[in-house]
């Protein structure tokens, strides 16, 4: 049962300024493809509010995130701490971003997009988060994985199928090339174990190539 409405802010989005971290969230969703829309405008149960304004929505993944800029500021703290609370009931899926956390956010991203997923049990949204990793590797990989793989594959065939075939014939070149192919496959395959089963190949790692 639906226990919320979400509908999109456009009254006030030409007024709408985003504070630094915001802009940084914003850069950080680019960064790594992430599509998100900003001040997604939410109608909760109980709420002594009439509305609630989420920093950002992730579609992909049907996940919130909040960046609470003025913690420990006291001004707004009270504030925060209610939007969890009416969040929490509604049974909301989001993310928390405190300003200490930007300067390590894809460790932070990624260890909390998986607890909250899975706290609220939504599996299809955590199983759309691993595919979504897997085929930004793939993206990343895929020229020069192919030309490794499908290169060693094609000189092997050449070279079992040639005429030139010898009795003392050396098999160093094609153990080699055998050892390129499985290389990869094991390359692939543990990528695959990494996200899929052990939910382990951080987000972090699609950065540094």
């Amino acid at each position: 049962m639906e226990i919320f409405k979400q509908i999109n802010k456009k009254d006030s989005a030409s007024t709408f300024k985003p504070s630094e971290g915001e802009l940084f969230l914003e850069d950080f969703f680019k960064e790594n493809e992430i599509k998100f829309q900003v001040q997604k405008k939410l109608i909760l149960r109980n709420d002594p509010k009439s509305y609630r304004l989420a920093d950002f929505y992730l579609p992909q993944f049907d996940i919130y995130v909040e960046f609470f800029g003025l913690w420990n500021k006291q001004v707004k703290d009270e504030d925060y701490r209610e939007k969890k609370k009416i969040y929490h009931e509604n049974e909301i899926p989001c993310i928390y971003v405190y300003p200490e956390n930007l300067g390590i956010i894809d460790f932070i991203f990624e260890k909390r997009i998986k607890e909250v997923l899975d706290y609220y049990k939504r599996e299809d949204s955590l199983k759309k988060y691993k595919n979504y990793k897997m085929k930004r590797w793939v993206k990343e990989n895929f020229i020069e994985r192919s030309f490794y793989f499908f290169g060693a594959l094609i000189w092997l065939l050449y070279e079992l199928t040639s005429n030139n075939q010898e009795n003392n014939k050396n098999y160093t070149e094609e153990i080699i090339t055998i050892s390129i192919i499985i290389v990869q496959l094991f390359k692939i395959a543990n990528v695959y174990i990494s996200i899929y089963m052990k939910n382990t190949y951080p987000l972090k790692k699609f950065n540094i190539y």
